[in-house]
């Protein structure tokens, strides 16, 4: 059995996912009640490991199912085995029984069940969260991205899905909470078991049974259904119009020349050490230099200040504090003190080489600051392509909310790759995807592009200049082709399904479109309609 399964039960509509074991996007119509529910297994270095199933049963009626699974998660040293199984009813209430134990002693962070809520139809909206003790506390998803986790000691969350008409997601087996998973992209909020305040990582053996159990409920009156919007996807104008697109850079990592002109090289420092920056600066293109300060600040600045002596194509400095680290005001002061004199017309901004995450969590005062930046990519919980398609309505919160945060300086975002580009919790990592040069990330660039400078992002650094050839590439140079043209954000009728951008200059107009879909999709420009196969990119030139 390939592909997802279709399966109602009574009103709502939803899918699994038999190769991962995930029950997705349970609707009502065109309305999201729950974005997922699927089981994980972390390590102790927050690798979410690979699941198996095997022995795969999907039973099905016209209001209802039962699907039931084995499945086998496994690393070096680590093997975690458990049943799994999804009930339907046609009342509406979907239950997800989780029942496993380790084949081997290992240290985990979390074994057990996650369950995603959705964010369009969830933040600022209130809900009911009833504790273990059975008390209930009215609260409020957050609008803006919470720094930390909203909702403590979780056994249900109850919010409103229509007028009339709740949603109750009730948990057992553990005590959960709820994160703000658009910190890192995702597009949910997400609740999970095994309290982050609680020591970790926890040594399981075997004989040791994990079960886990999570039931959505509706509560009150359902209404019927409103018609499916049209399949076909309509790129109009009446976007976020600007003048010209965020500059758009690449990470330095040397290579052969490339096909086109990026607008900047982004150069890592890594504790005073200017390694790669007279090579990124021999090109002729302006530097964008992320200073990765360690234990001493002074003496590391001192020894860059020095070394560069006076490099004109440094045009900003981003202060971060080592790898992970956000810096702060005292960082900044130091860099500007030092580094100020020898590049003077360079701006100097605040931020972290890790996720939005660490900047929203520090929020450090940014004073005189320029810019704030951090980087981004849309596999920290999920790895399938349909999970990092939904990454992008993450990528517009990330960006309004920086520019929030920031006040009304720039915001530089940057890098942005497919996979991450090391665990900042330890561990082994590989920032190699093997999707990177194929039409599918092609497609979720131009997304990405059109969704990060609709929400204000100042400069977007893609990749590097190592990985960016094939399908990326293609889109990379068509936007520099055409960076000097005014831009619409494109409305899209269908997002996460085909999103665009329209292009303007002395009367001339292109549309560059994207299927971000594993189907053919149908869709009309200002410029034509057009068929695009699956995961196509495309340019329309008027």
């Amino acid at each position: 059995m390939t592909g997802p399964v279709p399966l109602r039960a009574g009103p709502l509509a939803m899918s699994f996912d038999p190769a991962t074991g995930w029950l997705r996007h349970a609707r009502l119509g065109e309305v999201e009640v729950l974005r997922a529910i699927y089981p994980a297994v972390r390590d102790r270095y927050w690798n979410t490991l690979p699941n198996h199933l095997s022995n795969l049963t999907v039973n099905t009626t016209a209001a209802g199912f039962r699907v039931a699974f084995d499945a086998d998660s496994r690393a070096e040293g680590i093997h975690f085995a458990f049943r799994g199984e999804i009930t339907g009813t046609p009342d509406g209430a979907v239950t997800y029984r989780f029942n496993g134990e380790p084949r081997l002693p290992f240290l985990r962070n979390r074994i057990g069940l996650c369950v995603l809520h959705p964010i369009a139809e969830c933040a600022g909206r209130p809900c009911d969260v009833e504790h273990p003790d059975g008390t209930t506390t009215t609260a409020v998803f957050p609008p803006d991205i919470a720094p930390h986790q909203p909702f403590h000691d979780v056994r249900a969350l109850t919010h409103e899905v229509l007028p009339g008409l709740r949603a109750e997601v009730r948990c057992d087996g553990d005590t959960f909470e709820t994160e703000d998973q658009r910190n890192w992209t995702d597009a949910s909020f997400k609740t999970y078991p095994t309290p982050l305040a609680l020591p970790r990582p926890v040594e399981v053996r075997p004989g040791d049974v994990i079960r886990q159990s999570v039931t959505l409920r509706l509560i009150g009156l359902v209404p019927q259904a409103e018609p499916i919007a049209d399949p076909v996807a309509v790129i109009g104008e009446g976007g976020v119009r600007l003048a010209r697109l965020p500059r758009i850079g690449l990470g330095w990592a040397g290579g052969p020349p490339l096909p086109f002109r990026p607008d900047y090289f982004r150069v890592e420092v890594v504790a005073g050490n200017p390694a790669d920056l007279f090579d990124a600066a021999a090109t002729g293109l302006p530097l964008e230099v992320a200073i990765l300060l360690g234990d001493d600040p002074e003496a590391e600045l001192a020894r860059l200040a020095k070394a560069v002596g006076v490099l004109s194509a440094v045009r900003s400095w981003l202060v971060c504090r080592g790898p992970t680290g956000a810096a702060d005001a005292d960082d900044l002061a130091l860099a500007r003190r030092h580094l100020g004199p020898v590049t003077p017309d360079a701006r100097f901004g605040l931020g972290t080489n890790l996720y939005f995450t660490e900047f929203n969590r520090a929020r450090p005062p940014l004073g005189d600051a320029g810019f704030a930046g951090f980087s981004l990519n849309p596999q920290v919980h999920a790895f399938d392509d349909r999970s990092i398609v939904e990454t992008l309505d993450g990528q517009s919160a990330v960006a309004q909310n920086a520019a929030r945060l920031s006040g009304g300086r720039g915001v530089a975002v940057g890098p942005i790759t497919l996979r991450p580009r090391f665990n900042p919790n330890g561990g082994p990592a590989d920032p190699h995807d093997p999707r990177q040069d194929t039409p599918f990330a092609a497609a979720w660039t131009l997304a990405g592009v059109r969704r990060l400078a609709a929400g204000g992002a100042e400069s977007l650094t893609y990749s590097d200049t190592a990985t960016v050839g094939g399908p990326v590439g293609r889109v990379l140079a068509d936007l520099a082709e055409l960076s000097g043209w005014a831009v619409d954000c494109a409305v899209c009728t269908r997002p996460l399904v085909v999103e665009g951008l329209l292009f303007e200059s002395g009367g001339r107009r292109t549309v560059l479109v994207a299927n971000l879909t594993p189907e053919p999709a149908e869709v009309r420009t200002p410029l034509g309609p057009a068929r695009l196969a699956p995961d196509e990119y495309r340019r329309i030139d008027g």
